[in-house]
């Protein structure tokens, strides 16, 4: 499953919010706020210098710009890994919780 762009999604009032995730998680996640919310939300994929291009007129600078696209696309490529190793630490977590006497 490829890595989803950051995306903006746009509420009924007109506000803009970035989500980025794993294709699919992104759109669901946003779905569920807008369920919640009782609010009319559409998600747009973004081309990587729209992503640039909004930042920027956030104020971010163009090294964190860089490192969070970089990061955005390791991430991506090592889903599996990372995923396995969250699910380690968690199962270490719980075999410490399940010794204390």
């Amino acid at each position: 499953m490829p890595f989803r762009r950051p995306a903006t999604f746009r509420g009924s009032f007109g506000q803009q919010t970035a989500s980025i995730g794993r294709e699919g998680s992104a759109s669901r996640d946003v779905g569920f706020v807008g369920s919640r919310d009782g609010l009319d939300i559409d998600t747009v994929d973004l081309a990587v210098e729209e992503n640039r291009a909004t930042w920027r007129r956030h104020g971010w600078p163009d090294g964190a710009i860089d490192v969070t696209l970089y990061a955005l696309e390791e991430y991506g490529a090592r889903f599996a890994e990372l995923v396995q190793w969250t699910l380690d630490q968690w199962l270490l977590r719980l075999n410490s919780w399940c010794r204390r006497d």
